[in-house]
């Protein structure tokens, strides 16, 4: 696993982190986005609605069949997150030269 910690479908297979290799931490995600200056009514009713569903046991079990561990992440905590995932990128996009278009 190529992730920080053992995900449920594979609870036996160790992460790279186990096995000495800790700068090897690369996983999936998900996010909502918002367009600068969305309401912050709107904002705030779409994060409590999307956590109250990851909360859902059978969104839960729906995710987890499909290899998925819903962990939510919000506001400000979600922004930090998204940085250290540029930073992390930023070497490897780089070094293979890759442009936006």
């Amino acid at each position: 696993m190529a992730g920080s910690e053992r995900e449920k479908p594979l609870p036996e297979v160790p992460t790279f982190v186990e096995l000495g290799y800790p700068d090897i931490q690369l996983t999936n995600w998900f996010g909502l986005f918002r367009p600068k200056n969305s309401p912050t009514a709107v904002l705030n009713s779409l994060t409590n609605d999307v956590v109250a569903a990851l909360k859902d046991p059978s969104v839960v079990k729906a995710l987890e069949e499909q290899g998925l561990t819903p962990k939510p992440i919000v506001g400000t905590k979600f922004a930090k997150f998204i940085q250290a995932e540029l930073k992390m990128y930023a070497p490897i996009i780089q070094a293979a030269n890759i442009k936006d278009e």
